[in-house]
């Protein structure tokens, strides 16, 4: 029988800046869903690792603070990270929720 368990990854933790948050395998999860929050103004990136570069899944442009929910319910991907590419005031985090499905 198979057991499946949820993770969740913190993408991008209360940044205050532009930049990437790291890459987080998730090779191993499936039906991923993100989390995007912003407590202020700027561009949001979920970018996915495939054959030697990152391509741009989602680009989310908060104009103040809010939430966004994205499913990604069909892709396959190795490695998965947020990417803040535009800041203009507040923080921003970023989280994926996947299952893992084992014997």
């Amino acid at each position: 029988m198979a057991i499946q368990s949820i993770t969740e990854i913190q993408l991008l933790a209360d940044a205050t800046s532009t930049g990437d948050g790291g890459s987080f395998n998730v090779s191993s999860l499936k039906g991923l869903t993100f989390f995007l929050k912003a407590t202020g103004a700027g561009t949001l990136k979920i970018q996915a690792y495939v054959g030697g570069e990152w391509f741009d899944l989602h680009e989310e442009i908060f104009g103040g603070a809010g939430t966004k929910v994205l499913y990604q319910n069909n892709g396959a991907y190795d490695k998965v990270r947020a990417n803040l590419t535009a800041r203009t005031s507040g923080n921003f985090s970023a989280y994926a929720v996947g299952s893992k499905i084992g014997l």
